[in-house]
């Protein structure tokens, strides 16, 4: 009550031991009135957002003794690798190392056999990566296996034998940058021998 009335306030600092803090108190009072008593408190609250317990006890038994530095030493060293972890190896191969350095595979291996990342990544993992992931799959080129019959019309660019690929594409390059469409078809028809007899 009084003349001021009762004014609260909120303010959060971060402190550690031994910090100082130092808190000025003004003001005037009205004209014509007379002398007053502050009740000043200031009230101290740990934030239960903050870390507790002892910044040693490694193994939360609330003591911090030579059990916490046994756990220290024998974890000592760098830090166990992870999926998409810079020298894991390739993923496409085996390593024999735990892991593979591209995340989004190794992370799709291991959900199928867990013995690729907690043991080794072993040619049951790399070739189940060949099967399963985008990253060990070929790039589409001339010759490369699942581009497509070269006599007929396949739906993707390119076809599966070299010879008469390039042949074609140093025709019509279409065939190669976008799609091997029936007049790529036609062509090797025409041109290629693995494609004499065959039907478009």
């Amino acid at each position: 009550g009084g003349l001021l009335g009762d004014l609260d306030a909120a303010l959060k600092v971060d402190l550690q031991a031994g910090d100082v803090v130092h808190i000025r108190i003004s003001g005037t009072w009205p004209i014509g009135g007379s002398n007053g008593n502050f009740l000043f408190q200031v009230d101290f609250a740990i934030d239960d957002d903050q870390p507790t317990g002892c910044l040693g006890d490694l193994n939360e038994d609330g003591v911090v003794n030579v059990l916490d530095l046994l756990l220290l030493l024998e974890n000592w060293g760098a830090c166990p690798p992870e999926c998409g972890a810079a020298g894991t190896g390739d993923c496409c191969e085996s390593n024999d190392t735990p892991f593979c350095d591209d995340a989004t595979c190794c992370a799709q291996v291991c959900a199928d056999d867990p013995f690729c990342c907690d043991t080794s990544w072993d040619g049951i993992c790399a070739s189940t990566a060949n099967n399963e992931c985008e990253i060990c799959q070929p790039e589409p080129d001339c010759g490369v296996a699942g581009t497509g019959n070269c006599c007929e019309s396949n739906g993707t660019p390119f076809c599966d034998d070299a010879e008469c690929c390039e042949a074609v594409c140093a025709f019509d390059s279409f065939c190669c940058d976008t799609n091997w469409d029936s007049i790529c078809a036609s062509f090797a028809l025409d041109e290629c021998d693995i494609c004499q007899g065959a039907a478009l």
